[in-house]
């Protein structure tokens, strides 16, 4: 699977940061205890450009994929935190999943943090993806997404 096609990434970096934000606030983490960052994993050697020197990687690991992305951080001298290393078994959901409930108007919002479930509900994101079934064009669709909520 190509991870930097639409299709496996159909939110934008923006749209994805907030529902990180949103949640990290909702559970209690201090806004300027974190940086969320772009950053191009498929090009290693452009990190430095990115992050600096001291950053900590927080990473999770289900498949090769995120051991790939461990060792390639580390190799590159960063630390990396292993959050949690799982089988895929053991996911309790998957991005797919997700993106496939909203697609089918099934029940996605009990598989994620209740802040991201808001935000991508008050932005419409969810009508994106199901547009994207019925062969809408989600530009077309898109509604645009102020932030800071």
């Amino acid at each position: 699977m190509n991870r930097f096609r639409s299709q496996a990434n159909p939110f934008t970096f923006f749209e994805r940061m907030m529902m990180i934000e949103h949640s990290m606030a909702e559970a209690g983490v201090p806004r300027e205890e974190f940086v969320i960052v772009p950053f191009p994993i498929e090009k290693p050697q452009n990190i430095p450009n990115f992050v600096p020197d001291e950053t900590v990687f927080f990473q999770t690991i289900y498949d090769e994929w995120g051991r790939k992305k461990v060792e390639t951080l580390k190799k590159m001298g960063y630390q990396v935190q292993v959050m949690w290393e799982r089988t895929d078994a053991e996911r309790q959901a998957s991005g797919t999943q997700v993106r496939q409930l909203m697609q089918q108007n099934g029940d996605w919002k009990s598989l994620m943090p209740p802040a991201a479930a808001r935000y991508v509900s008050e932005h419409h994101l969810n009508e994106r993806l199901a547009g994207q079934q019925s062969g809408t064009n989600p530009q077309q669709t898109a509604k645009t997404a102020d932030c800071r909520r």
